[in-house]
């Protein structure tokens, strides 16, 4: 019964977050595809009391309406990670590019 009331919640809110504003998710492409795994596993949340498990079995059919929801967390994730890493290659280059000139970088004489 926990499980359906997580999976039930999770679902439900993919749905929204997909069809939300553009601030609300980052990134248009991961927003437009997250209504659709969202569809999906609300889909199957349906399937799954109702006993029509479409020969995927009872734990199939319920791993169909929660997995969903962990690989647009996992997207997500890698897409933050992805930021990260390209905002810290850009602050390499432009620290690498002041050396070049032979300005001073780093802290300044307060020490921060």
């Amino acid at each position: 019964m926990g499980a359906a009331l997580i999976m039930g919640t999770v679902d439900f809110g993919l749905v929204p977050a997909g069809f939300g504003p553009a601030d609300r998710v980052p990134g248009r492409t991961l927003r437009r595809v997250t209504g659709l795994p969202g569809i999906a596993a609300l889909l199957a949340f349906g399937l799954f009391p109702s006993g029509h498990h479409l020969a995927l079995g009872m734990g199939g059919i319920k791993r169909v309406a929660a997995y969903p929801f962990l690989f647009w967390v996992l997207a997500l994730g890698l897409r933050g990670l992805a930021l990260v890493l390209r905002r810290a290659g850009r602050t390499r280059a432009s620290v690498a590019e002041a050396r070049a000139r032979g300005d001073r970088v780093g802290a300044g004489p307060s020490g921060g």
